[in-house]
C-alpha cells in the first residue's frame, strides 16, 4: 500500500531532469493539470549524489492565465480517491465530522459541568478532579501517535472503525464507573479513541481532496466540531441536571454507535496506491512509506530496479475495473509489509517534521491557543455560578457564545482566509507560501489575546455576566479559525512530508497544552483569575509576536533545515 498520505501541497523534492525532459510539447503542457513552475526552488547539490534535489516551501497554485491548478496530480483510475464521485467524497467527510463532533465534544465538553465533579469527587481535591477534563486531551495526542502509524499499515478505514468501537466503551466504562478512578481511566480511554479526529480523519480528508479545496473542507471539518460540541455542551448542563451525569455518557454512547453505522457504510478506504503520473517530464511516485518523490525516466527506472518502487505492469493490473459496493463496506484493508518498518518510518517521519521551524513555531501557537481555550472552560461555570449566580443548569448557555464564535472563526478562515490568501499567492507570481497563512492569523490573534484580558478583568464578578460569556464567544472564534489555519500552514510547510507535519502541529498541541491547563487552577488559587489569564493572555501576544520573523525568514528557515536532513540521510 504506498499511501497518498503526503502527496499533498505538491511535492516538491526533485531531481534534474535530463536536458530533452525540460521540454515537453506544447500539447502536453496544454493537457497538464499543474505545470511544475521549478523557478522557484532551491536547488541542492548532494555529495553522494551526481543528482541534484529540490527543496520547496511554495507551491505553484495559480498558472499564469490566473487559473486555479489541481494539485496532487490525479490518476486516470476510477480507484484514486482522487476522483471519487462527489456523493461518496460528501459521505466520507460527513462520516469524519459526526466521528469529530461527538468524540471531540466528549472529550472537551465537560466544562459546564465541572461543578458537578467538584461536588461528588470533593474528597480528591479541585486540581485532581480537573484531570477528568484536562488528560483527556493529552490522550487525544498520545492517540494521534499510535493510529497514524497504524493506518500505515493496516489501512485507513480499519482503524476509524476500531476507532468508533473503543470510543463506544470508554463511554460505556464512564457511564457505569463506580470510583473516581474508573471514571478517570475510562475518560482516558475516550480520549485515545478520539486521537484520529485530530490526524486519521483529516488525512482522510486530505487524500480525497485537491489543495484549493481544502481550506473550506477544514473549515466545515473543524468548525462543525466546534459548532455542534458548543450546541452539545449547552444541552450537556440541562441534561445532567433533569437525568444526572451517568446520561451524559449514555448520550454519548447511542451517538457513537449511530456514527459507527455511518461510518461502516460511507467512510470508503482513501488509502491509494498511486502510478506515477508525468507532467512536465516528470515523473510523479509515491514510495512505501507515503513519500513522494520526482523523477526522471532513467532514475524511476533505476528505481523499480532496486526494488523501491512497484513495476509499471502491476499499477496497471491494480487499476482496472470501479470500485464495488461490497469493496466500500469490507472492514478491512490487508496488512503493509514490512509493518515494523513501515510504522516506524511514520514515527520517524513525525520527528523529522518537528525539526522543521516552521512547524515546530505553528505547533507551539495552536499549543498556547488550546491550552487558553482549555483554561477558561475549567472555571467558567464556577465564575457564572458562584460569582453572577446563575443556576447549575443555566451554565451551558455559555456555549452559545461559542457556537456563534466557532460559526464566525470557519467564515473568517474558510472563504475570508481563501480569498486572502489567494489574492497574496497571485501577487506572489501566482506562488503559494506558508507566510501568507500567518497574515489571517492576524484577526485570530487579536481576539484571543482580548478575550482572556476580558476573562480576566470579568471573572471576579465585578462586572457584568456578559464579560465571561463574550470572552468565550472571542476565544472560540479565534480557536475555531487556527485550527483551519494552522492545518492549511502545516500541509505546505514541509512539503518533504505534509502528512506527519499535519500530525504533529495538530497533535502534538494536546500534549504540550497540558502544562498551561494544569497550571491554570494553581494559578487562579495562589494568585486570582485577574492575574492568571493576564499571564496567559500575554503568552498568547507573545506567541503570535514571535510569527513575525517567520513571515519574513520563515521560508529560508525551513529550506536550510530540509537541506541538512536531507545531508544527514545521505551520510
Amino acid at each position: 500500500m504506498t499511501h497518498s498520505l503526503y502527496m499533498t501541497q505538491g511535492d516538491t523534492m526533485t531531481q534534474t531532469r535530463h536536458e530533452q525532459d525540460e521540454h515537453s510539447t506544447l500539447e502536453e503542457k496544454k493537457s497538464d493539470l499543474v505545470h511544475t513552475d521549478t523557478s522557484n526552488f532551491d536547488v541542492v547539490k548532494l555529495p553522494s549524489s551526481s543528482s541534484a534535489e529540490i527543496v520547496a516551501t511554495a507551491v505553484q497554485l495559480v498558472d499564469e492565465h490566473g487559473e486555479t491548478q489541481r494539485w496532487p496530480i490525479p490518476s486516470s483510475s476510477p480507484r484514486d480517491p482522487l476522483n471519487y464521485n462527489k456523493w461518496r467524497k460528501l459521505g466520507i467527510v460527513i462520516s469524519c465530522c459526526w466521528f469529530s463532533i461527538f468524540s471531540l465534544a466528549l472529550v472537551g465538553g465537560l466544562g459546564p459541568i465541572m461543578s458537578t465533579f467538584y461536588q461528588l469527587y470533593h474528597d480528591q481535591g479541585a486540581e485532581k478532579v480537573t484531570w477528568l477534563s484536562t488528560l483527556p486531551s493529552v490522550m487525544v495526542g498520545l492517540g494521534n501517535l499510535i493510529v497514524l502509524p497504524m493506518s500505515m499499515v493496516f489501512g485507513r478505514r480499519p482503524i476509524a472503525l476500531g476507532a468508533t468501537i473503543v470510543l463506544i466503551a470508554g463511554c460505556t466504562g464512564s457511564a457505569v464507573a463506580q470510583t473516581f478512578e474508573q471514571h478517570l481511566a475510562t475518560r482516558i480511554i475516550q480520549g485515545l479513541a478520539a486521537g484520529i479526529s485530530e490526524s486519521l480523519l483529516p488525512l482522510m480528508i486530505t487524500e480525497i481532496s485537491f489543495v484549493h479545496e481544502r481550506s473550506k473542507i477544514f473549515a466545515i471539518y473543524w468548525a462543525s466540531q466546534n459548532v455542534f460540541s458548543s450546541a452539545l455542551n449547552l444541552a450537556g448542563s440541562y441534561q445532567v441536571a433533569s437525568m444526572g451525569w451517568r446520561w451524559y455518557y449514555w448520550i454519548y454512547v447511542i451517538a457513537a454507535a449511530v456514527g459507527c453505522v455511518i461510518a461502516f457504510f460511507f467512510l470508503t478506504e482513501t488509502a491509494y496506491d498511486r502510478p506515477p503520473q508525468r507532467k512536465d517530464g516528470v515523473s510523479y511516485v509515491v514510495d512505501k512509506y507515503g513519500v513522494n518523490h520526482a523523477l526522471t525516466d532513467e532514475q524511476l527506472d533505476a528505481a523499480v530496479r532496486e526494488g523501491r518502487f512497484r513495476p509499471p505492469s502491476e499499477y496497471a493490473e491494480a487499476e482496472t475495473g470501479e470500485v464495488t459496493f461490497v469493496e466500500t463496506i469490507k472492514p478491512w484493508s490487508g496488512i503493509q509489509r514490512p509493518a515494523l518498518r513501515i510504522a516506524g518510518r511514520t514515527l520517524g517521519d513525525v520527528v523529522l517534521a518537528a525539526m522543521c521551524p516552521s512547524i515546530m513555531y505553528m505547533a507551539l501557537l495552536l499549543t498556547v491557543v488550546l491550552g487558553c481555550s482549555i483554561a477558561l472552560s475549567l472555571t467558567y461555570s464556577m465564575v457564572l455560578i458562584e460569582f453572577y449566580h446563575w443556576a447549575p443548569a443555566n451554565a451551558g448557555l455559555i456555549a452559545l457564545g461559542g457556537m456563534l464564535g466557532a460559526f464566525f472563526g470557519m467564515f473568517y478562515a474558510g472563504p475570508i482566509g481563501d480569498r486572502i490568501v489567494m489574492a497574496m499567492a497571485k501577487r506572489n507570481n501566482g506562488v503559494l507560501r506558508p507566510g501568507h497563512y500567518l497574515v489571517v492569523s492576524i484577526v485570530p490573534g487579536l481576539l484571543s489575546f482580548a478575550s482572556l484580558l476580558l476573562y480576566a478583568f470579568t471573572a471576579d464578578g465585578s462586572s457584568t455576566w456578559g464579560g465571561p460569556v463574550c470572552a468565550w464567544f472571542l476565544n472560540q472564534f479565534a480557536f475555531t479559525s487556527m485550527l483551519i489555519v494552522g492545518s492549511a500552514f502545516a500541509s505546505i510547510a514541509y512539503p518533504k512530508n505534509p502528512g506527519a507535519a499535519l500530525l504533529f502541529v495538530v497533535g502534538a498541541k494536546n500534549i504540550i497544552s497540558y502544562g498551561i491547563t494544569q497550571g491554570t487552577l494553581p494559578m487562579v488559587t495562589t494568585h486570582s483569575s485577574k492575574w492568571a489569564y493576564s499571564v496567559l493572555a500575554g503568552i498568547t501576544a507573545a506567541a503570535y509576536i514571535v510569527g513575525i520573523p517567520f513571515y519574513f525568514f520563515g521560508d529560508r528557515m525551513d529550506k536550510w533545515a530540509m537541506r541538512q536532513q536531507q545531508r544527514f540521510a545521505r551520510h
